[in-house]
Formats: C-alpha cells, sequence, structure tokens
C-alpha cells in the first residue's frame, strides 16, 4: 500500500465518525482563522510607508514594504533567480487586480530611471511592463 492508508485505523461506529469529523472540522476552522489572520496582518505590515531610495541614490516618496519587496523579487529575478521569477509569476494575479483598484500610481520603487519610465508608461497605457536594454 504505497497510498499512505497502510497505518490508518478505519471508523467502527457512526458516532465514532461524527466525532473524528467535528474534530477535524473545528481543527479546519481554527487553521482558516489563523490563516486569515496572518493575511491580515501581512497586508498592515506591508501598507507601511517606508523610506525608499534608488540604487543611484535618489530617493523615492510613498514607497511601502510591499513595494520593496516586490522590487527586490524582480531585481533577483532580473539577474536569473528563478524562485524570484517564480514568485513574482504568482504574484502577477494579485498584482493586476490591486492596479485595476488603486488607480493611478504616482511613485514606483525601481532599479533604474529607465525602469520606473518604463513601469509608468505601461500603468499609463495598461499594457505590460518590459524590462529596459542594457
Amino acid at each position: 500500500m504505497a497510498d499512505g492508508t497502510k497505518n490508518l485505523i478505519p471508523v467502527r461506529t457512526e458516532a465514532e465518525a461524527k466525532a473524528k469529523g467535528r474534530r477535524g472540522g473545528i481543527a479546519s476552522g481554527k487553521a482558516r482563522r489563523a490563516k486569515k489572520t496572518m493575511r491580515e496582518w501581512a497586508e498592515i505590515i506591508g501598507s507601511i510607508e517606508v523610506p525608499v531610495t534608488q540604487p543611484d541614490g535618489t530617493a523615492l516618496d510613498g514607497g511601502d514594504l510591499d513595494a520593496g519587496i516586490v522590487m527586490a523579487q524582480y531585481r533577483k529575478a532580473h539577474k536569473g533567480d528563478t524562485k524570484a521569477a517564480e514568485f513574482l509569476a504568482k504574484l502577477k494575479g494579485a498584482m493586476e487586480d490591486k492596479v485595476a483598484v488603486a488607480g493611478a500610481v504616482t511613485n514606483i520603487v525601481v532599479g533604474t530611471p529607465e525602469a520606473a519610465e518604463g513601469l509608468q508608461r505601461a500603468l499609463a497605457t495598461g499594457a505590460q511592463p518590459t524590462e529596459p536594454e542594457e
């Protein structure tokens, strides 16, 4: 039995099945509430405004921790980090929803002025941003 059921003990009575199902449901609800709390804290902490500077030392207003994290992942992905690229690919759907809801974005944290211009054009037109050629 390679399917992981070798060590399972069968349920003997209907009352036992109900009790196990109830305990499982309670544990599932507890786990869902814990995940919801973690998501809420991530939203709160991610929206904290922090001073952000570009690699050239130029300061940008309106940066938050989420923007810094995403920008760091873009930088890593651009250098060939496949985990960062995977993270961004998974995040992309959520990012599109947030941009549509957020409306106009005035300050974006990026690595180079050329990348900032490209992202600004992409957000203005709704097109996908591209990396500037080096």
